[in-house]
């Protein structure tokens, strides 16, 4: 019954239909027409946002890519804020290849990490809704990826246009229908010729003249008809004024492109350019006007058209290509520019966006940067050192041209090759293998003096310093090295060393002539002098014996292992050998070199088992008569020099005098007269060359002197210019260049801490003893006060002997007391509870004093090189010192007919002895 009745009111008269089905025929038009404005004013927003997210990502890409690459945080920070003037924008970040936040329009993102980032570096719109559009692009530097720029649009402003526009379209729907049932009474009166005009005006607006309106009269239908349509017609006209406006946003970009300030190309495959930027007007010096349908060889000459071609069809398989190519202005001047390019089909058309910045700034940097780069690596190369690294297995990885000279080898026979061990004397090497693993824990070691082989097997004594070069982590890389050739200083000390140890023996022998009461011990103490003082492995006499016409072996000393045996059997005049040559012509002969020397032939093999390498023999006369000849063998090649050789003739014509003496002893009936006689003479020698070796001393002395004098203007240059260097220009050097710097400072330092030392300890072997009655334990006692003032926090106890009397020369002890004590306090440093003794105990009727204490120690197998002039048994870097100490104490101890020894264990402690026998007091 109720649909029948709802039937009836629909259809009762055809007004009725007619208002009910305009009713319901504009109710469902106009809200589907609604719908459709709605969805498409909607997509038109969020296509609005879409372009200008991406437009936004791909230009902020573009700019900031450098930026990305040198970490430019500060900058990309300033770009990202920049972009808070768009009022449809959520957020802008920048970010690392990895997802770290470089840069972010909310600060509070910074170093922050975003997890989800596209798998492939290309451009992606992350989400496209109503109320969000999220834009993903990758920061591509030369092809590479760099990093990623992310951009959010779509803030409330704009979720409130879209409510805005459902709302009111919903609304109007409503108004619509509403005003449509009113109208539709109207129209069926009228419905004709009100029809008729709405369809002249629907035409009109279709033909384009969007102004026309019905602006009927009236409330019938076709009236109300009329106005609805009016009002779609305005709600087109404002999607047309909503859709100019977006147009306008679209130019602003474009006037964004047109003023950044690099220039921007658009090329078309075959190399035209069809659009450019006002910037790229400004540097090529054309306006647009001219610079489009320019082919793009006109302005770069690389590019012609098949070069264009070509590098166009590269760029369709790249989605970036960076380069570097020059352009021509219009005036023809040529300038450089980095160009980053990339493929674009758009409308069905291919192109090429390109972006070009003018690097002339940063070409000319470079060429200075290079021109720095040339000056180092010359200063590297050519220095009047050598220069080395050396990795964790201490193979080469850089050498400097001075070294390689030094060595004789070329770069790509040292560098990925050799290792610094395989240069190295066999004794050299067990010391790199000590101190190299050390040296890199360490990272650093100072004045090592290692032995290298030259490619032509000869060596050369080097000094040696190194630091370590670690990455972040604290790992070892390779090392610095710097290494000094110090064969010349080697040499000074091995011919002064010399010099003084023959000068030694000559007095030995002398003082052994004038004890000598037969010839056998005369020859005995020769042979054990000559072995002993002068070094030598081995030495023999021997005297003709004119019956059997060969020369016998009367003594020797040194390790002979049954060589004269051997050439007793061989015959040793059956040769033309040194000894047979010096007994033939009486002068001296020499053989340098066993190994080459033919005339060592017989006997070489031998000689060379036993370690002998050069020897000498040397004339004995009696009257003018050779009778036999002293022989010395070296352990050295080559090592009879002029001034040796000149010495041991001295020492042939001592030992040719003590044979006469003997012979004049044994002949003559006043044995004792010409004794006496003899003995006056033999002093007088020995007081001559006693006056010799004051003489040669004092010239020594005088030598010192001068070396140290000249040694030292240098040094105080060296420290004073270092010192003026820190202070003056430190602010112009970085933290290595003053620590090389320091270096240099302390190095002068301690070479000037050096010769002081050496003068020292040649004073103390010079001028006469003033012996006198002295209280060693005093001595000790001021010495230990001195210590302790030195370091007041220190806690050292200190045991002290007193009433200890000895009869010797003052000065002279005091200086043994500082170096025991002072070695004895400095190597406790390390311990908590450091105890140094000083006393003496008597053993077999003499004497012993005695340091002790509980430091350090040292192994016993190395006690053989204590007392040496700087032998160390302890790096630099654990215990300061300059090697001169112990020296300078057996010296002492020597000229006081004394002897000095020690015992130790290693992290036990040390103890040094020493005696000083009390002969009868002078007047």
């Amino acid at each position: 019954m109720i649909f029948n009745q709802l039937r009836s009111i629909l259809s009762g008269t055809l007004r009725r239909q007619l208002i009910w089905g305009v009713v319901g025929v504009h109710a469902l038009m106009m809200s589907l027409f609604v719908w459709d404005l709605t969805m498409r004013q909607q997509e038109m927003l969020q296509d609005q946002q879409a372009s200008l997210a991406t437009g936004l990502a791909e230009s902020m890409a573009t700019s900031t890519a450098l930026s990305v690459v040198s970490r430019d945080l500060a900058g990309l920070q300033e770009v990202v804020e920049a972009q808070q003037r768009l009022d449809e924008l959520s957020y802008a970040m920048i970010l690392n290849q990895q997802g770290q936040v470089l840069a972010h329009t909310d600060r509070q993102y910074l170093g922050k990490y975003v997890l989800d980032l596209p798998v492939q570096a290309a451009l992606q719109v992350h989400r496209y809704s109503p109320t969000q559009v999220d834009v993903v692009n990758p920061v591509m530097v030369a092809g590479r990826h760099a990093g990623w720029v992310r951009v959010g649009f779509g803030k409330s402003a704009t979720h409130v246009q879209l409510e805005r526009i459902v709302r009111d379209g919903v609304l109007y729907a409503l108004v619509a229908i509403v005003i449509g049932g009113m109208l539709a009474a109207l129209m069926a009166a009228r419905l004709t010729r009100r029809l008729n005009r709405i369809q002249s005006v629907a035409n009109a607006v279709q033909s384009g003249q969007s102004d026309k309106r019905v602006q009927m009269e009236g409330g019938d239908e076709a009236a109300q008809l009329g106005k609805q349509f009016d009002a779609m017609l305005e709600v087109l006209a404002e999607r047309e004024h909503e859709i100019f406006a977006s147009r306008e946003k679209l130019e602003l970009t474009q006037y964004a492109i047109d003023h950044i300030q690099e220039g921007v190309f658009w090329i078309d495959k075959t190399g035209i350019l069809v659009n450019v930027n006002e910037h790229a007007c400004t540097s090529l010096g054309y306006t647009g006007d001219e610079l489009v349908g320019m082919h793009i060889g006109d302005i770069d000459s690389e590019f012609d058209s098949a070069s264009w071609m070509q590098s166009f069809a590269r760029k369709k398989t790249e989605s970036h290509h960076v380069m570097e190519t020059r352009h021509r202005h219009k005036n023809g001047t040529i300038f450089p520019v980095e160009i980053f390019s990339s493929y674009v089909c758009y409308g069905n058309q291919e192109y090429t966006f390109a972006i070009s910045r003018d690097i002339t700034a940063r070409k000319q940097e470079e060429e200075i940067l290079l021109k720095s780069y040339r000056e180092i690596e010359d200063l590297y190369h050519n220095a009047p050192c050598g220069y080395h690294s050396l990795d964790n297995a201490g193979v080469f990885l850089k050498i400097n041209d001075t070294e390689l000279s030094w060595l004789g080898y070329t770069r790509e026979e040292i560098v990925g090759r050799k290792r610094f061990a395989d240069l190295l004397t066999p004794s050299s090497i067990k010391f790199f293998n000590q101190k190299f693993p050390a040296f890199m824990q360490r990272g650093w070691v100072n004045d090592l003096e290692f032995e290298l082989v030259r490619k032509d097997g000869t060596v050369m004594p080097v000094l040696l310093s190194a630091t370590a070069v670690r990455d972040d982590a604290g790992n070892y890389l390779m090392s610095r090295t710097t290494i000094f050739d110090i064969a010349e200083r080697k040499q000074a000390e091995f011919a002064l060393e010399n010099l003084n140890r023959f000068y030694s023996l000559l007095t030995h022998v002398n003082e052994a002539i004038v004890r000598a009461t037969n010839q056998n011990q005369l020859f005995k103490d020769i042979c054990r002098i000559a072995v002993e003082d002068g070094r030598f492995v081995m030495a023999w006499v021997g005297m003709m014996d004119n019956d059997l016409h060969e020369i016998n072996p009367l003594s020797y000393w040194g390790h002979e292992a049954g060589y004269l045996e051997y050439l007793r059997k061989v015959g040793i005049l059956s040769y033309s050998g040194p000894t047979a040559q010096t007994l033939q012509t009486g002068v001296c002969r020499l053989s340098q070199d066993i190994a080459g020397d033919a005339a060592m032939s017989p006997w070489r093999q031998e000689a060379l088992k036993r370690g002998y390498r050069s020897s000498a023999a040397f004339p004995l006369y009696l009257g003018s008569k050779v009778v036999g000849a002293i022989n010395l063998y070296a352990a050295d090649a080559h090592y009879f020099d002029d001034a040796i050789v000149c010495l041991l003739d001295d020492l042939a014509r001592d030992i040719s005098f003590a044979l006469g003496a003997l012979d004049q002893q044994g002949r003559r009936a006043h044995a004792e007269a010409q004794l006496q006689q003899l003995n006056r003479e033999l002093e007088q020698r020995v007081a001559d060359r006693t006056r010799e070796l004051e003489n040669t001393n004092k010239e020594l002395e005088s030598f010192s002197y001068s070396v140290s004098h000249d040694l030292r203007a240098p040094l105080r240059s060296i420290d004073g210019f270092s010192q003026l260097l820190l202070k003056r220009y430190s602010e112009h050097l970085d933290a290595t260049g003053k620590d090389y710097l320091e270096r240099v400072r302390r190095a002068s330092q301690h070479m000037g801490q050096l010769i002081d030392d050496l003068l020292q300890l040649s004073k103390v072997t010079r001028g006469s003893l003033k012996r006198e009655q002295i209280d060693l334990g005093k001595i000790a006692e001021k010495v230990a006060d001195d210590l302790k003032n030195t370091n007041p926090g220190r806690v050292v106890r200190f045991v002290l002997q007193q009433n200890l009397s000895i009869f010797a020369d003052g000065g002279l002890m005091h200086i043994v007391m500082e170096n025991l004590l002072g070695n004895a306090y400095k190597y406790t440093a390390k311990k908590p509870a450091a105890e140094i003794e000083f006393g003496m105990h008597n053993t077999n009727g003499e004497n012993v004093f005695f340091v002790r204490d509980n430091g350090d120690g040292f192994n016993m197998e190395y006690a053989h090189k204590l007392f040496g002039a700087f032998q160390r048994l302890h790096g630099a870097s654990e215990f300061e010192g300059t090697g001169i100490g112990l020296a300078t104490v057996q010296r002492i101890i020597h000229r006081h007919h004394g002897n000095v020894w020690a015992e130790a264990k290693e992290g036990k402690g040390a103890t040094f002895y020493f005696t000083a026998p009390q002969r009868k007091r002078e007047n």
